[in-house]
């Protein structure tokens, strides 16, 4: 990353699977850090990158439902 980060004021949704959750904690805490307007969001009993990999019907909803909120 820059430093110092650009200021961006995007929506940010972190999305990780509760069973990567350990292995992202840090990202997501310097994620939420940098950019404060970040939500994030767990898939209950997922691992890295099943959303997209075995749930595309969920993943598509998901995008579909952050690209179309405010």
């Amino acid at each position: 990353m820059p430093d110092p980060v650009p200021a961006v004021d995007t929506k940010i949704e972190y999305w990780y699977g509760e069973e990567e959750k350990k292995a992202r904690k840090e990202n997501l805490a310097y994620t939420c850090r940098v950019y404060p307007q970040t939500v994030a969001k767990e898939f209950k009993g997922l691992a890295h990158a099943e959303l997209v990999l075995m749930f595309p019907e969920l993943f598509y909803e998901e995008v579909t439902r952050f690209m179309e909120t405010e």
